[in-house]
């Protein structure tokens, strides 16, 4: 038993095997008023972990985890029942009773264990290094992500010359025209017909746009769309065509049309704000967007909380969240895409009156959220 957990301080909890996204939730969690006996830390000393076992690989995660933390005491959560050594076991789907509960008869476990010292024995370094929840937690945010996501390196957001580096205008892009054509197809009802050439040659295939379903029909490769994505109009080395067209696309996937904007946004943003979006323009979120079955950005839900929560500004979310521009950037712009940001006027009491309530609503189905979405 730690010392901390003798003198009733915070227990010291390190979270394993959860994606980005689940991540984020259970730190919105963690930061309740709730379990403030709980300190979320990275490596070792831990009391206890708390390890996702839904996940692709389960038994390469629980290997993993007890690489990085031999001895230490884990709640392991799953859908299926697991039996692994020195551990307890909540099964999904779960609530946030029952997870206090599990964390509750931990606290009473290692409030009577006698002192073991080999409990916190550390890991060596090299090892604690690969292996920290944070390397398993933050894949998304890794050097892949680097050509997605645009420069790693942070500009001084006091600097307005800097400020123009990190903009750019869906206008110039094919997000601009696509917009344009699902505005077109909403006022009319009609289906509509993207088709064009790029470098010359002619796209292998079009994009029908669905109004009265919600959906696209995409006849292009995801390479195909971004490469499309990141080329300028004004280059004239992708020229596009609209019509309407009634007929199936042939071979073709459908998906939402909010979600092929949402992943158009991103490819043309590559770290980049909309030029929409002034760096110190408060923006907030009306309800929480349904952003689950789109293309992931890294902290996503941690963004869309805050912005649910109160209005921030774009140099606010990176600076009060510690969150890389890029990617701060990023999200704004996709969520831009789809209207789902509100430009706020006001600021001051009205603003911090508003904080608690929609927190609070987000916090309660943190961990339905978790049951429901599947680790990646």
């Amino acid at each position: 038993m730690s010392q901390a957990v003798a003198q009733g301080t915070p227990v010291r909890v390190v979270l394993f095997g959860f994606n980005e996204r689940n991540e984020s939730m259970m730190r919105q969690l963690f930061a309740g008023a709730r379990w403030r006996d709980c300190l979320l830390v990275e490596s070792e000393p831990a009391d206890f972990a708390i390890v996702e076992l839904d996940t692709p690989n389960p038994s390469k995660t629980w290997e993993l985890f007890r690489h990085a933390f031999p001895h230490t005491l884990a709640l392991v959560l799953s859908i299926r029942e697991q039996a692994k050594n020195n551990a307890l076991f909540l099964q999904k789907p779960m609530n946030m009773e029952k997870l206090r509960q599990s964390i509750d008869e931990i606290k009473d476990f290692l409030a009577k264990k006698a002192p073991e010292p080999s409990f916190n024995t550390p890991v060596p370094k090299q090892d604690v290094e690969k292996l920290t929840a944070q390397g398993a937690a933050n894949k998304m945010a890794s050097e892949a992500d680097n050509q997605l996501f645009g420069d790693v390196n942070e500009i001084d957001l006091k600097d307005k010359s800097a400020r123009k580096t990190r903009v750019y205008n869906p206008n110039n892009y094919f997000l601009g025209e696509l917009k344009k054509a699902v505005i077109q197809a909403n006022n009319t009802g009609k289906s509509l017909q993207i088709t064009g050439s790029l470098y010359g040659k002619a796209l292998p295939g079009a994009i029908r746009i669905i109004p009265q379903l919600g959906c696209v029909e995409v006849g292009l490769k995801d390479i195909m769309l971004r490469a499309m994505s990141i080329v300028r109009l004004d280059s004239e080395q992708i020229k596009l065509t609209t019509k309407e067209l009634n007929e199936p696309l042939p071979q073709a996937t459908t998906e939402f049309t909010k979600a092929l904007l949402w992943k158009v946004a991103l490819w043309t943003a590559r770290g980049r704000l909309t030029s929409n979006i002034d760096f110190d323009q408060k923006v907030s979120l009306k309800n929480w967007p349904n952003i689950t079955c789109y293309m992931e950005i890294p902290y996503a839900l941690q963004l869309t909380a805050a912005l649910v929560a109160a209005p921030h500004t774009p140099v606010e979310l990176c600076e009060k969240l510690g969150i890389p521009q890029r990617f701060v950037f990023s999200y704004l712009s996709a969520i831009n895409a789809n209207q789902l940001l509100s430009f706020d006027t006001f600021t001051g009491k009205s603003s911090a009156m508003n904080t608690k309530r929609p927190l609070r609503r987000f916090l309660s189905k943190v961990l339905e959220r978790l049951t429901v979405d599947a680790a990646s």
